[in-house]
């Protein structure tokens, strides 16, 4: 039996795109690009590209992780800008709402009404968990790139795009590690669900279904084994998986609650206003339940078992609670009056702006640490510009009571940091010793310093000079 047609919205959902992209241009584009932290300074470090000859290098794991693509947009952006860090934050913030639109085209390729698919993507991108660290970090674009190229890949899988899909896949998994998951997913929701493209109506297709699945895997674990990346034995402590009920049990509220708290406060006020008399399903509907817990499910499958927890991991399986809440939002929308309706797209129209003070003071934290770790850099260019062609040796004192640190800043990749921007005679020193020195194996502090800084109101002054 045919379902019936959802009534047109009274608001076009064109327009209401359009305001949610301004309205997250209005949360972001002022928080972007105020500087590089921690790992950002290794991937532009180890993603530089001078002859055709490098790009082998993108496969041979630079950083300790096999994410060539990753790896190759920190290329582009410094061929394109150099270490201005704004460019690198423009391109974050450009893949936020691509990965945002994808999400909408998903639930549409899931028989999904427009309207539902601007709802799943206003959950997603909306998230006060994980999205602005994954545009603000300018290495957060590793869960960027991976949603990116998942959602595409499954879009076309579900409209029987196979070799397409087979690419996209592909390019997800040299994204991140968590795509691996991918395959699974999408084999379990056709599998369950008995969809492959709408209708598979022949063993051709369905042998090129199942080829697109397999084939990613396929060419993946063999270019990431000869890549010399960190292995479950190899990996530092912090990322090696633990398999077991306890760490599942650590993880799984905290992980639930990141990814799912914002779309139920939503559903709650669709609920609200439109106030249906009784929640029907249809077909299309359950099936976008069923693929939605999957990938919310799938995507979390390593990181839940790592010890090391991080709001960064919920981008990529929080696909999967916009898609489930875009089909419970249509089977409220159905049993409600236009005016609800048009009460319901107004309301999400405008939240956002409302929202803003709580977005703004979200952002200001990973803005403070970007501009802490450009003004440092900033000041000890001018230091060696002062002395040219002297090695020096530099002792920074942390204010490890300050809002914003240089721990927080840079960790235990400062002198990376320095190599990339000031130069490699330049030798520095965090005191006290930043989280996780020993296990990076930082070098003892210099006995006879140069030059001796400590942190205060944000900016270095300085304590000593021990040496002429």
């Amino acid at each position: 039996m045919d379902s019936p047609v959802a009534p047109a919205p009274p608001i076009s959902p064109a327009i209401l795109s359009i305001l949610l992209a301004v309205a997250l241009g209005f949360i972001y584009v002022p928080s972007v690009g105020h500087g590089f932290v921690k790992d950002d300074f290794v991937w532009i470090a180890r993603s530089t590209v001078q002859l055709s000859a490098d790009l082998a290098q993108f496969f041979r794991a630079p950083t300790g992780f096999f994410r060539p693509l990753v790896s190759a947009s920190f290329a582009v952006n410094r061929l394109l800008f150099g270490i201005d860090p704004l460019g690198y934050g423009l391109t974050n913030l450009a893949l936020l709402l691509a990965c945002a639109w994808t999400i909408g085209l998903l639930a549409r390729a899931l028989s999904l009404p427009p309207q539902a698919a601007v709802f799943g993507a206003f959950v997603w991108a909306f998230n006060f968990h994980g999205i602005n660290a994954a545009v603000l970090w300018i290495s957060g674009r590793t869960a960027l790139l991976l949603t990116l190229c998942a959602v595409v890949g499954a879009v076309d899988f579900v409209k029987g795009r196979y070799v397409r899909s087979a690419t996209w896949l592909f390019l997800a998994m040299l994204s991140k590690e968590e795509a691996v998951a991918l395959p699974v997913m999408l084999g379990l929701w056709s599998l369950l669900t008995g969809r492959r493209a709408d209708a598979v109506k022949s063993p051709r297709q369905v042998i090129a279904s199942w080829a697109a699945l397999a084939c990613p895997l396929l060419a993946y674990f063999p270019l990431r084994l000869r890549s010399g990346a960190f292995t479950p034995g190899s990996a530092p402590s912090y990322y090696q998986l633990s398999v077991s009920p306890a760490r599942l049990l650590a993880n799984l509220a905290p992980y639930a609650d990141r990814s799912m708290t914002f779309a139920v406060a939503l559903l709650l006020m669709v609920a609200v206003v439109c106030r249906p008399k009784r929640l029907r399903l249809h077909p299309e509907e359950r099936s976008a339940i069923v693929f939605g817990i999957l990938w919310l499910a799938g995507g979390f499958a390593l990181t839940i078992f790592l010890p090391v927890r991080s709001s960064l991991y919920v981008c990529f399986p929080a696909v999967g609670v916009a898609i489930a809440a875009a089909a419970l939002t249509t089977a409220v929308w159905r049993d409600s009056s236009s005016r609800r309706q048009a009460v319901t797209l107004i309301a999400c129209a405008i939240l956002p702006f409302v929202l803003w003070p709580v977005y703004h003071a979200r952002n200001r934290r990973s803005v403070s640490e970007a501009e802490l770790s450009r003004t440092v850099l900033g000041q000890l260019a001018d230091v060696a510009r002062s002395m040219p062609q002297k090695p020096l040796q530099i002792i920074v004192r942390d204010d490890r009571q300050a809002r914003s640190t240089l721990d927080d800043a840079f960790g235990t990749l400062m002198q990376e940091a320095i190599d990339l921007t000031v130069g490699s005679r330049v030798r520095v020193w965090i005191e006290p010793p930043p989280t996780g020195a020993e296990l990076a194996g930082l070098p003892p502090l210099p006995s006879t310093p140069d030059f001796v800084f400590r942190l205060a109101h944000g900016r270095l002054e300085r304590v000593g000079q021990r040496r002429p």
